[in-house]
């Protein structure tokens, strides 16, 4: 076998890989920045229990479903997919409504009271829900979708993997780098509202998903199942939802080649709910620094 083909023939392993890890790495790495910047790096370690259950858990199912079904019916994969990203979706939007009211500061007032009262048991459960959420999700699609590749050819499926790894780890991590840098302030605002962005784009998959499950048991909802728009861009391109450059901008805002109109809908609605609670947000914080200045003010030891 030629170089050539065994370049392109290792590519939907890798696009597949990139595309589910990108939105893991994202998730995780603006949850350890956040933490980091507030002084609570001792507690980062509980995102990564998480993050390793979710691992154990996605393989564990994965290969459980494999082993004695072939793979999970397409019906169940589309109902499972729909659910766990409305979940992840309400997570994200969790964590986006919370720092919309409270900012960076009362984040971190809520992490001493919480360890004040000796209540470290809900910030575990909580940094590690998040962790295992945010991998699980993605990390059966990864084990459904590179098994059968793994049958047929595991070393070129586990290249392709390593080399999915690395690239949207290295993402994650140019991320927290770069958050370590800035202005504490602007980072919270803008993570805030790639959040918004990321968690828009998980609802409106869900959504896409929920549809096709509808729609394999002959259930219709009319025209919001229809296409709003059709870019008709191949499914092989890398301008694709599902090509290289395409998959980056799925993970960050969403976007797909094709979209139908309850998509769009629930995507467009949850931007204009959450974008400006979240825009205001920046300035009230301005003038809640500004307060301070002239109120004193004593934080909760």
């Amino acid at each position: 076998m030629s170089y050539t083909s065994i370049h392109l023939f290792m590519l939907p392993q890798f696009i597949i890989s990139f595309r589910e890890i990108l939105e893991i790495s994202i998730l995780i790495g603006v949850a350890t920045t956040y933490l980091a910047r507030l002084q609570y790096g001792h507690v980062i370690r509980y995102i990564w229990l998480g993050a390793f259950l979710g691992v154990l858990a996605s393989a564990l199912l994965g290969l459980g479903l494999w082993w004695f079904y072939g793979g999970l019916p397409e019906q169940y994969e589309k109902l499972f997919e729909a659910i766990a990203s409305i979940l992840a979706a309400a997570v994200i939007t969790s964590i986006v409504t919370f720092l919309a009211r409270k900012g960076h500061q009362g984040l971190k007032d809520k992490l001493n009271q919480e360890l004040s009262h000796d209540t470290l048991g809900r910030i575990i459960l909580g940094l590690t829900f998040f962790g295992f959420i945010a991998v699980f999700r993605e990390g059966v699609e990864i084990v459904l979708f590179l098994t059968p590749f793994v049958i047929n050819t595991p070393l070129q499926t586990a290249l392709s993997f390593s080399l999915g790894l690395v690239m949207a780890g290295g993402i994650g991590f140019a991320l927290y780098w770069l958050g370590m840098k800035i202005p504490l302030r602007k980072l919270f605002y803008y993570s805030n509202i790639l959040l918004v962005f990321i968690a828009s784009g998980v609802l409106g998959y869900g959504i896409h998903e929920l549809i096709e499950y509808w729609t394999l048991n002959d259930i219709s909802i009319g025209w919001l199942g229809t296409y709003a728009f059709n870019l008709n861009i191949p499914s092989e391109s890398i301008f694709s939802h599902k090509g290289l450059i395409g998959s980056v901008f799925a993970a960050l805002f969403g976007y797909a080649t094709k979209m139908e109109w309850a998509r769009v809908l629930a995507q467009g609605l949850y931007l204009i709910i959450f974008l400006p609670w979240v825009l205001p947000a920046w300035r009230r914080a301005k003038l809640f620094n500004y307060l301070k200045k002239l109120v004193p003010f004593r934080a909760a030891s």
